[in-house]
């Protein structure tokens, strides 16, 4: 765990996506949990030091974000309205999220006595300001890797919690995204006095990183077009545009759930192109 701005904490070393914790005078607001049960209490821990838990931001309702809400239950759960509704689709039935847990934190799973999927009880639909220990949190919706996802601004530490919505060395996941509503997003970011960014996965950044995502977004979408000026179907645009496995900093274990999800992210990125409408015509 380390400080990038003042008094906005990071892990970056977990298994699944990155964590944060703002620092207040009257305790702290954590943004997306750890998804391992092991790592959750190694967390817990972590942040203990720093004060006194109050408010838990899911930036969307993927496992791997919103999956450790039941360990931290004592907490206010936040989250946009559609990220509540998705968050025990995100996580799956206990039985497969014990499946999952069993190959990537075998020693946690006795942790795992009672999971159930907790959703927030606290949700905004456009966004909202959390104003506490005399800082102001600004939840700011904005779609891209989900439709529901949230941006946590702190602007007294010219610093951003992205969640997905920023990722560094990592694949622009669209299953349950927007391709162009990602790219005007990444617009809005630049706009903001912002010095640090804890992306959702790879390490923390500033805007600089934000060329290389918008790059690989649109490289995506100018695919699956080509795909679609050409006549495919969506079948024989998810076969022509494949996950490559250029990203370095995908665990290993990662990259087969990641094909699966790269090729849904695919078809949902022709349909947003009009390919269906087209196909069809």
């Amino acid at each position: 765990m380390k400080e990038i701005a003042p008094g906005v904490w990071a892990e970056t070393g977990f298994t699944g996506c990155n964590n944060g914790c703002i620092v207040t005078d009257d305790g702290l607001v954590l943004v997306d949990l750890p998804m391992c049960p092991s790592d959750t209490v190694k967390w817990k821990e972590s942040v203990s030091r720093l004060g006194e838990l109050k408010f838990v931001v899911n930036t969307e309702h993927h496992g791997d974000h919103a999956g450790g809400n039941w360990f931290f239950r004592e907490a206010v759960i936040v989250s946009h309205a559609g990220t509540r509704e998705r968050v025990a689709e995100g996580i799956g039935t206990v039985e497969l999220w014990r499946g999952r847990m069993e190959k990537m934190d075998p020693k946690g799973l006795p942790l795992l006595e009672g999971f159930e999927a907790t959703l927030p009880e606290v949700t905004h639909d456009e966004g909202m300001t959390l104003y506490v220990g005399g800082r102001e949190i600004r939840l700011i919706h904005k779609p891209g890797h989900t439709e529901g996802q949230t941006l946590v601004y702190v602007p007294d530490a010219e610093a951003l919690l992205t969640g997905d919505n920023v990722v560094v060395d990592w694949p622009p996941l669209l299953h349950s995204g927007i391709a162009g509503a990602w790219l005007d997003c990444l617009d809005f970011i630049e706009s903001l006095e912002v010095k640090a960014i804890l992306p959702g996965h790879g390490e923390v950044c500033d805007k600089g990183a934000l060329s290389g995502l918008r790059a690989d977004i649109a490289e995506l979408r100018d695919r699956v077009r080509g795909c679609i000026e050409k006549g495919l179907s969506e079948e024989e645009t998810c076969s022509a545009v494949r996950y490559d496995r250029r990203w370095k900093s995908v665990p290993e274990m990662f990259h087969e759930r990641y094909e699966v999800l790269f090729e849904k992210g695919v078809g949902r990125v022709y349909r947003e192109l009009g390919g269906a409408a087209k196909a069809g015509g």
